[in-house]
């Protein structure tokens, strides 16, 4: 009798029943740098090899980073002390019962035409509801200071100026 293979989810087995582990065939490379919020916060100086926090979307820890988990939201999300914020992989319910793999969050500028960009957002979810939430007040609130996120009189400024440098050293509260 002649060797057979079978192969199913990722598995092979040769007869007679010996079970090796297949290695996918490698595709292009995933690019994790998020080239549309980089134009829209008008092209600043980083590299696409290693970007700056918020442009960088490789779930891959960078150097100093460290992650809490967002207060409020069931363990859903991390936010990082860099700005960057992280989807747990979860098993969502709703129309189609999904397992959601985790990833960083792509950011968003909230300008509009006629009006400039001041922070970066994050669209999150809780009990099936979406919502945007600043990015800086998360960081603010989960690393320097306990803040109510829901208080619009708190503002968060940025000591160097940048909306898009979401460091935890970099944010300030400009009013309470």
């Amino acid at each position: 009798m002649g060797d057979r293979i079978y192969q199913s989810h990722g598995f092979r087995w040769e007869s007679p029943l010996k079970l090796k582990k297949t290695v996918p065939v490698q595709g292009p490379s995933k690019q994790y740098f998020n080239e549309y919020l980089w134009k829209k916060i008008d092209k600043p100086k980083t590299s696409r090899v290693n970007p700056m926090a918020i442009l960088n979307l490789c779930p891959a820890n960078m150097n100093g980073e460290r992650w809490l988990p967002v207060e409020g939201l069931e363990g859903s999300y991390l936010v990082s002390n860099l700005g960057r914020i992280k989807g747990l992989p979860r098993f969502m319910e709703g129309k189609m019962n999904a397992w959601t793999k985790g990833m960083i969050k792509r950011l968003i500028p909230d300008g509009k035409v006629d009006r400039p960009s001041s922070c970066l957002l994050v669209p999150l979810t809780k009990n099936g509801k979406k919502f945007q939430q600043s990015v800086a007040r998360l960081v603010y609130h989960h690393f320097v200071d306990k803040i109510d996120l829901a208080d619009r009189k708190i503002r968060i400024g940025y000591r160097n100026g940048r909306y898009y440098d979401l460091n935890w050293k970099n944010l300030v509260v400009q009013g309470k």
